[in-house]
């Protein structure tokens, strides 16, 4: 697609929708899904705190240019061993620093930032789209989650199964329950990893439990990367389906509603 056509169909979208539209990106620095027609510095490249803020003002003013306003970026892992270009170089405090940077440039120009893969260590040695990941955290992992989590406006938590500083119980980490101890300290959105993903696909016998799991834990916004849409209908059928037998609460599904429209610009009442 040439700019003008991301820009045509975004505004066509929206200029349909009785309510907002999220339209967003994984603009982080590395591939993109702009590259036929715009080059981009990779965020393994980024040297210092003001080429960070550089950069996420330049991300920034592209996407709201084109019509997007989320950005699934900063990658906050400590490192990119798979794709080599994703996650900002340094220590953990260097790392928490460059992303800070890169989240003021972001959001000067208006979009919706996400720091992701909580809780951390998600570009090591697997492909988490392919494989079921086993991670140990230690503490260094958690530092530019944790120094970022009250400027973020969103965080993504990603499919592997950890122990250490931060332990899953044998699940997921977006199936877990250190997603609701994360909603308990920030009061952001809190979206998946995309879920038809290996790393979490492999873990059930089938769609529903999967679909059930996610909910049953707080997250706000699941991401589905599926053109046919009897998949998104298949999900939607089994929430309601948890929701009419009491396995999931109207509470839990309004609680990210409210969160959803209020981010997106929004007064909600109660």
């Amino acid at each position: 697609p040439s700019y003008g056509d991301f820009k045509s169909k975004i505004d066509l979208f929206q200029s349909n929708s009785a309510i907002k539209l999220f339209v967003a990106a994984d603009l982080e620095g590395c591939n993109t899904p702009f590259d036929n027609f715009k080059d981009f510095k990779f965020a393994s490249e980024v040297k210092t705190i003001e080429e960070a803020y550089e950069m996420g003002k330049e991300h920034g003013q592209f996407l709201r240019e084109l019509g997007f306003n989320l950005n699934f970026a900063p990658v906050v892992d400590l490192n990119d061993t798979i794709w080599e270009c994703r996650a900002f170089k340094g220590s953990p405090d260097e790392i928490a620093k460059k992303a800070k940077s890169y989240l003021k440039g972001l959001k000067e120009e208006g979009i919706i930032s996400t720091v992701k893969h909580y809780p951390g260590r998600t570009l090591e040695a697997l492909d988490p789209h392919k494989e079921v990941l086993y991670t140990e955290l230690r503490e260094d992992d958690t530092i530019p989650f944790s120094d970022t989590l009250n400027i973020t406006d969103t965080i993504m938590v990603s499919h592997q199964i950890t122990t250490g500083v931060l332990d899953t119980g044998g699940k997921p980490a977006v199936v877990s329950s250190i997603v609701d101890d994360l909603s308990n300290r920030f009061d952001g959105m809190i979206v998946t990893d995309e879920i038809g993903m290996m790393g979490l696909k492999k873990f059930y016998k089938t769609d529903k439990e999967r679909y059930i799991g996610l909910l049953k834990v707080n997250n706000d916004v699941i991401l589905i990367f599926h053109k046919d849409t009897f998949v998104l209908e298949k999900f939607i059928d089994a929430i309601e389906e948890s929701v009419e037998k009491g396995e999931i609460s109207e509470e839990r599904i309004d609680k990210s509603v409210k969160k959803i429209l209020e981010l997106k610009g929004y007064s909600v009442i109660g």
